[in-house]
């Protein structure tokens, strides 16, 4: 609602003439390879619902046709919109005003809207909101699938007795999110986690002309072509790699959160620990299932 808003306010905003804005527009300062792998992660990160339907692949009916149809029309519905969205706030707002802008969105409504200019922040908290289910609903199936498949916590593959939605792997999300919070950058935020997530993003892809190569008999309910994933894995690795130089801080901070997942493992999943920690975890186990009321 709030982006239909912006887009019909700067279609008028185009009819009355307001295109100053747009002359000598890719005029600026000389790009930097340092930053081209930055600026990539924070628009990956603006476009980062694709991948997420991909999660829910078991809770989709005809997944064949419905995942790749969805993700297509999905992807190309928000660059539309994202387009149009950007060639409003330039009909008011110059290129530099959008940069020191705390909330573009925000000042757009002011010189436009006016009195009416409430509306984009309500909007915005709305569409939080549904963007937060959105990651609720997905996220969790990761970490509940993992945990099925014997890389995770047993608690985190059960399910509510009643409500049949894998809570413990949704209580998780809880703390995580919280120490995400914690940071008072998100460009920084965004780096150190874009940083990890392509690079496991990058490795999984690889892995489809890798069993292409070492199972072609494999049942493949929908494929593409070979190209595709080998170009999609490279330009994760280049990206990742780049960004190795452009922000090590930031990738250190990332590779670090990751290595935490060692101990996890180490702790709660690893056959071969002493007897003591085996009944620790065994009795922690069964304490939390009682509580969530959640069965495997």
């Amino acid at each position: 609602l709030g982006l239909g808003v912006i887009i019909v306010a700067g279609i008028i905003q185009l009819v009355n003439g307001r295109t100053e804005n747009f002359q000598n527009s890719f005029d600026g300062d000389t790009i930097s390879p340092v930053g081209i792998p930055l600026a990539f992660y924070s628009g990956l990160f603006a476009f980062a619902g694709w991948f997420y339907l991909n999660t829910l692949t078991e809770e989709i009916q005809n997944p064949q046709r419905n995942l790749p149809l969805g993700i297509v029309i999905g992807v190309t519905i928000v660059m539309v919109i994202y387009l149009l969205t950007n060639i409003a706030y330039f009909t008011t707002l110059t290129a530099q005003e959008v940069l020191t802008s705390a909330a573009v969105a925000v000042t757009f409504a002011q010189r436009v809207l006016g009195v009416m200019s409430w509306v984009i922040p309500v909007a915005v908290a709305v569409s939080c909101f549904g963007s937060t289910n959105g990651i609720l609903l997905s996220a969790s199936r990761v970490t509940f699938v993992g945990a099925r498949d014997g890389y995770l916590p047993d608690l985190l593959a059960m399910i509510h007795v009643r409500l049949l939605t894998p809570l413990p792997a949704v209580v998780l999300l809880c703390p995580i999110a919280l120490l995400m919070l914690t940071s008072n950058d998100v460009y920084r935020l965004i780096n150190f986690l874009s940083a990890m997530r392509w690079l496991f993003i990058g490795l999984a892809t690889a892995a489809v002309p890798y069993l292409r190569w070492r199972r072609p008999d494999m049942h493949r309910p929908w494929k593409v072509p070979l190209v595709m994933p080998i170009i999609f894995a490279l330009a994760c690795a280049v990206v990742v790699a780049m960004s190795l130089y452009s922000a090590p801080v930031d990738v250190g901070i990332g590779l670090v959160l990751t290595l935490t997942g060692i101990p996890v493992y180490g702790l709660a999943v690893w056959q071969n620990k002493p007897g003591w920690l085996t009944r620790f975890t065994a009795s922690a186990t069964r304490a939390l299932q009682s509580t969530l009321l959640v069965v495997l």
